[in-house]
């Protein structure tokens, strides 16, 4: 279903999906994280697709890597404001 959402140029509703799966199913947080960074090589200014791939990389104990997104979606939300 995220892919559909991708494919159909809904990244807020792919994200939004994400973010569900990895909340009710944190043990494929490494394939939310890898799908996410698909959505990411698609629409890289994507602030909230950061943010919910930063979320990923911690339930999967990649710190540093949700560090970086985290700072990436903020430096991308204060370009847009």
């Amino acid at each position: 279903m995220r892919q559909g959402y991708q494919e159909l140029g809904q990244p807020e509703a792919a994200v939004a999906e994400y973010r569900t799966l990895l909340r009710l199913a944190p043990q494929l947080g490494g394939e939310i994280a890898n799908g996410l960074r698909e959505l990411l090589r698609a629409q890289p200014r994507h602030a909230e697709a950061h943010r919910a791939l930063g979320d990923a990389n911690m339930k999967i104990g990649r710190f540093q890597q949700a560090i970086d997104e985290y700072n990436q979606a903020i430096s991308l939300e204060k370009v847009g404001s």
